[in-house]
């Protein structure tokens, strides 16, 4: 359903409307078991942060008793994304730094669900291990005028990178962390949005934020 706020209202007039099909996420958290699990052995030198991070806070748990908390997430980033997958947006799981590079010229919103780990510098986790926020923003073309979604992966030192490097994009971020599967919600209001032609990306999250201020949506 769509957030219970009456009728929508229309998108910045400076702001052509975006599609679900002009949108492309990119999901580096796990969304399978065996994500989860290749993320506790990994040995290749980008290290790990995420699912290390939550093993250490479950001490003398198995990493599947973790895993069956974790699941309903996990369950619902795949139904999210199956849902936008049928709607033609490019919806992507497992996705490794070099993947979410090519995807600047595949569409041109991108959402990138990754756990960011603070630091000097931040860092960003895909599938592939954590790479520094200022490589993560090379990879983003200089002409790139599309919108990212970063505010899964929450760094300011990200945002003033990107910015830096592609200054005619559009980044979408929250002043602080969220939670994910709260951002999941979040999105799948915003992808119903953006169905109905009426609202640009950010329009659309803008609206869907409004919503959640005067009441709430339904998930």
């Amino acid at each position: 359903m769509s957030p219970t706020t009456g009728p929508p209202s229309a998108p910045p007039l400076d702001e052509a409307p975006h599609s679900v099909a002009d949108c492309a996420l990119a999901f580096a958290v796990p969304t399978r078991y065996s994500e989860f699990e290749r993320a506790i052995h990994a040995r290749d030198g980008r290290g790990r942060d995420f699912v290390p991070a939550m093993l250490a806070a479950n001490p003398g748990r198995t990493p599947a008793s973790i895993w069956a908390d974790y699941a309903p997430m996990a369950d619902y980033a795949r139904t999210l994304l199956s849902e936008a997958a049928a709607a033609c947006a490019l919806a992507v799981s497992d996705v490794t730094f070099a993947r979410w590079s090519q995807l600047f010229r595949e569409r041109p919103v991108l959402v990138l669900f990754a756990h960011c780990r603070p630091g000097r510098p931040d860092a960003v986790e895909f599938a592939d291990g954590l790479v520094p926020a200022p490589e993560v923003a090379r990879a983003v073309p200089p002409d790139f005028s599309g919108v990212i979604d970063f505010t899964v992966c929450y760094s300011l030192e990200l945002y003033a990178a990107v910015k830096t490097r592609a200054s005619h994009c559009q980044l979408v971020l929250n002043k602080g962390e969220t939670a994910l599967n709260e951002r999941l919600a979040f999105l799948r209001q915003v992808l119903r949005l953006l169905a109905g032609g009426r609202y640009s990306y950010p329009a659309a999250t803008a609206e869907v934020r409004l919503a959640l201020i005067r009441g709430g949506f339904s998930r």
